[in-house]
């Protein structure tokens, strides 16, 4: 019989890692059509550079909602980082694991934003 802390701590890692993942697959096809969408603008009006695709991103990635991408990844590392535990050594590698991704996805996201220019 498992004990209520145990109970707990596998609904925290079930919920860490729908927040964690979820946003990530939901991203994977929304950049997918940018970077298309963004290459059919540089063919159609021979723009070249970093510019041309960073501003297909960029749109694609306000039009998803970067407050509830970067709340979620957020709350999905708290969530994991919280069913840690040596005596669960498989769940603690797939929840630091999962932690890492969310971690990169946030770098890159913010390196994205970042190189983006300010439209004024």
């Amino acid at each position: 019989m498992e004990s209520n802390a145990e109970i707990t701590s596998a609904k925290r890692l079930r919920v860490g890692l729908i927040l964690a993942w979820i946003p990530l697959m939901l991203f994977v096809v929304p950049t997918a059509i940018g970077i298309i969408n963004a290459f059919v603008e540089i063919a159609s009006q021979k723009q070249t550079g970093l510019g041309a695709v960073a501003g297909g991103l960029s749109e694609m990635a306000v039009t998803f909602g970067l407050v509830v991408i970067v709340g979620s990844q957020v709350a999905a590392i708290v969530m994991l980082l919280r069913t840690l535990s040596r005596s669960h050594p498989v769940r603690t590698t797939i929840a630091i694991f999962s932690v890492c991704c969310s971690g990169v996805f946030l770098l890159a996201l913010g390196l994205i934003l970042w190189s983006t220019p300010l439209h004024q």
